[in-house]
């Protein structure tokens, strides 16, 4: 069965119909379900070709012995005569035959068969006609190729002619080109491949757009003849538009007239109008690097495949200059960062005050990144609080309009938080952007200027201890390589800034610590004189009543002020002894043995438990027995009246950290502690005790910090008081601690 069909009207398809073609193109199409030759015949009709087509294979054999096809469309699967001996006869008849093959039973063997043998496409059915389109267009374009070739032998003169003006554009183009590898600057260097690719087509109106970070858009890095505003608002698509195919297909798009394009006429002839288009992609290997668009030559002619070919050549080149610079800019960026870091450990060494140590960062920073201001926020992740230790640089303004220039001013207003520390941690940095921005407007100010905003935490043992809000109105927003820059240029500052700060205090405490030995050295011994005196006296005089008791309690304060200076000396010498591995849990009874003498007198009972695990840790075993046994003291001390204790031992985490730790709690049902009082318990000498000294907790939390570990304290007056130790699994032990 054969059915020929002919339409002469204009076609609206999108296929390219050049002044060369007088007569439609022809397809033989074959296909053995009377349905399907039926809809696409139809379709390639409205496509402006002349389709001659047939259900039974033997027949279209025949009509290709006799007739000259442009294009063959055959069905894969069909009796008799299959699609792929098809092919082979039509291959055997014309080796140029361009024949495009469809199955809706595709394999591996007949696609490779079909290829073996000279197919040009293999489609899936239902057969995609955009696809099909595509195809047909590409094998055309293939036929155009080949009938230009056996054109420039038939003109061999002309050819010669026209192969030595391309080798002269060559030729300069490559001495253009040269001087592009002497440029490092990215911005010049894009202007000048603008002009140098204008100048060789005779262009008058051009672009350079470029792939941005996301490798989504495109933006306009340099342009030629377009509006600049116009120019910096573009954003394209990969995928849209004449660049956007482009840069998504990696394959040159030569336009003739872009209003008569039906592919780009609706999204780019309001820009280009009826002007002739270039577009080349800039691509080192299989990365794109953007596109150089060229249109509306200044004699007012149609570019040429030879205007193509010259301006591919020159994009090749282009794009290897703007690797070049993109590398060398990047390694410069690094270096300075790398600068950058080593300034700042150079300079930490004389920072003395929080204020130098944010100039320091704010400073650094302001090389690297556009930043116009800088606040330092420190996190009490105890309290949910943070506090603004410092700011600089900006302006801010309160709510009732007063403007302020916050040059290194200090705010001492915490702001509630109630959020969990993870938050911190979490990996939304608009999230944590809008967390410190709510805070700025807690404590009374607000940035004035719209622009770029963004946080950087500092975290110390899984805590989050200290947040930087960085901002800038040069920019509209930070990128990712800057927010990382940031973070580490502001936690290196702080860690450098704190290890000289403990180092500072360190050497304060260590002076501190000599004066109070020798201070208590010399107490020591007057004290020593009174109570061996007073000794002596009692047993020289016999007195009774008030001068008894009078005796008595002159040698209680001596034995007290003793005491009192023993925990002086024990204070000001907090290494006394090298760390070793125990078990937490033996140093638990042993201190529970020594108090029990205590529990049986004020009939307290006691209760142990550990959970199952590992409980042996690296610590200093004197200290933390005597940080166990000063708590177990004033468990007892709270229970004049009796009671009950009780020592926990489980795995785990304290509600401002992020990991786990070995909880000891020591538990009592006695006279509790008042609320206003709790916060103050670690202070150094703050007692509620009528002879206490206010040391004990204070070297308690001191020993704990010193292990890495730490302590709190839940207590309700008149109920009971809980204090619990945490210090670090083996797992997350620092050695010697």
């Amino acid at each position: 069965m054969v059915e020929t069909t002919k339409k002469l009207k204009s076609s609206e398809s999108g296929m390219d119909r050049s002044p060369a073609q007088a007569d439609l193109e022809r397809i033989l199409l074959v296909d053995d379900s009377p349905e399907a030759l039926d809809v696409m015949r139809s379709l390639l009709e409205e496509d402006n070709f002349e389709v001659v087509s047939f259900t039974d294979a033997e027949e279209a054999c025949q009509a290709m012995q006799n007739s000259h096809f442009d294009f063959i469309l055959s069905d894969l699967k069909m009796p008799k005569v299959d699609g792929i001996e098809l092919l082979r006869r039509a291959k055997d008849s014309d080796e140029s035959a361009c024949v495009i093959l469809f199955t809706g039973h595709a394999t591996a063997e007949t696609a490779v068969a079909a290829i073996n043998l000279g197919a040009y496409d293999y489609l899936l059915k239902p057969v995609d006609f955009n696809q099909l389109r595509v195809s047909l267009n590409r094998a055309r374009d293939r036929r155009r190729l080949e009938l230009s070739r056996d054109r420039l032998l038939e003109t061999l003169e002309k050819s010669n002619r026209r192969l030595s003006r391309t080798l002269e554009e060559l030729n300069a183009l490559y001495e253009a080109s040269q001087s592009l590898s002497s440029i490092t600057d990215i911005h010049e260097l894009l202007k000048n491949i603008l002009g140098l690719a204008a100048r060789v087509t005779e262009a008058s109106m051009g672009s350079v757009m470029l792939v941005d970070e996301t490798g989504d858009f495109l933006t306009v890095a340099a342009a030629l003849g377009l509006d600049k505003e116009l120019a910096q608002q573009v954003h394209q698509p990969m995928g849209e538009s004449i660049s956007g195919y482009v840069a998504d297909s990696g394959e040159a798009l030569l336009i003739d007239n872009v209003e008569s394009d039906a592919r780009f006429k609706r999204r780019s002839a309001e820009r280009y109008g009826n002007a002739s288009l270039i577009c080349v992609p800039l691509k080192i290997g299989a990365r794109i690097l953007g596109v150089i668009n060229l249109s509306r030559r200044s004699d007012g002619a149609v570019f040429s495949q030879a205007d193509l070919r010259l301006l591919v050549m020159f994009a090749s080149q282009a794009a290897v200059a703007i690797d070049d610079a993109r590398q060398f800019e990047d390694k410069s960026r690094k270096l300075a960062e790398i600068k950058a870091i080593h300034e700042v450990s150079e300079r930490m060494i004389s920072v003395s005050s929080q204020e130098e140590m944010l100039e320091l960062v704010f400073d650094t920073l302001g090389k690297l990144i556009p930043l116009d201001f800088c606040i330092w926020l420190q996190h009490d992740p105890k309290n949910q609080k943070l506090r603004a230790l410092g700011a600089v640089g900006g302006e801010f303004t309160r709510p009732d309009s007063e403007k302020l220039v916050i040059d290194g001013r200090k705010f001492d207003e915490p702001v509630e938080l109630n959020i969990p520390v993870e938050t911190f941690m979490t990996s939304d940095k608009c999230e944590l952007d809008s967390i410190a921005q709510n805070c700025l407007s807690g404590i009374g100010f607000k940035q004035t200027d719209s622009g770029a905003f963004m946080t950087a935490p500092v975290s110390r043992d899984g805590a989050v201890t200290y947040v930087f809000c960085l901002g800038s109105s040069k920019i509209d927003g930070y990128n990712a390589h800057e927010r990382s820059l940031a973070e580490i240029i502001v936690s290196q500052a702080a860690v450098l800034y704190e290890k000289e700060k403990a180092v500072l205090n360190a050497s304060r405490l260590v002076t501190m610590g000599n004066m109070i030995s020798e201070i208590s050295h010399d107490l020591r011994r007057p004290l020593t004189a009174i109570k061996g005196s007073v000794g002596l006296l009692r047993k020289q005089i016999k007195v009774d009543g008030d001068a008894a008791q009078l005796l008595k309690m002159m040698e209680d304060e001596a034995h007290r002020l003793n005491e009192l200076v023993s925990e002086l000396v024990d204070f000001s010498k907090p290494n006394k002894y090298e760390a070793e591995k125990t078990d937490l849990r033996l140093l638990a009874l042993r201190a529970l043995e020594l108090v029990a003498q205590d529990l049986e007198k004020r009939k307290i009972s006691s209760s142990v438990s550990f959970c199952e695990g590992n409980w042996e840790v690296i610590v200093n075993k004197n200290q933390i027995f005597e940080a166990i046994l000063n708590l177990l003291m004033n468990a007892v001390d709270a229970m004049p009246d009796g009671g009950e204790l009780t020592i926990t031992g489980k795995i785990d985490r304290p509600e401002f950290k992020n990991q786990d730790y070995l909880a000891l709690s020591i538990s009592d049902n006695g006279v509790g502690i008042k609320t206003s009082d709790i916060p103050k318990l670690f202070d150094r000498y703050f007692t509620t005790k009528e002879h206490g000294t206010g040391l004990g907790l204070a070297v308690v939390e001191r020993v704990m910090s010193a292990h890495d570990g730490t302590v709190s304290v839940e207590s309700t007056e008149g109920a009971g008081t809980t204090l619990t130790l945490y210090l670090p699994t083996g797992a997350n032990q620092r050695q010697g601690a």
